[in-house]
């Protein structure tokens, strides 16, 4: 039997196939795959498990990277399951990120009247006025 990330991506490369890349990049992953059956799947599993298998599939590079989109949507999936966000990897995938990958992303502005008046802080959490 295959295992669930060999299942994952086959299904993916049945899906471009299927719908192609622009339906998979405009719609998501969830709109031409069944995604619940493998969240159901996950949910079986103890976390650790769960989560070592979706930080796999993110990693695969083949159909252009977009295992990721997969994995972001198996973990959506799964959002209300504390101790897997709790393992290390899992919230940057959450935020569509590959695991381990350091953010990139510049903090969030907060623009008055055109003006940028505050940037948030992610290490304290709040908002800085900008002065």
């Amino acid at each position: 039997m295959a295992t669930i990330q060999e299942r994952v991506i086959k299904e993916l490369g049945e899906a471009l196939k299927l719908f192609g890349t622009y339906s998979f990049d405009d719609k998501g992953p969830h709109e031409v795959m069944s995604i619940t059956p493998f969240v159901n799947e996950l949910r079986a599993m103890p976390a650790v498990d769960a989560a070592a298998i979706i930080i796999e599939i993110a990693k695969v590079k083949k159909h252009g990277g977009r295992a990721l989109q997969v994995a972001e949507n198996l973990v959506h999936g799964l959002d209300d399951w504390d101790e897997l966000f709790a393992l290390p990897g899992i919230e940057d995938i959450y935020g569509g990120d590959p695991p381990g990958k350091p953010r990139d992303r510049p903090a969030p502005v907060f623009i008055d009247c055109g003006r940028p008046v505050a940037v948030f802080d992610k290490l304290l959490g709040e908002w800085k006025p900008i002065k």
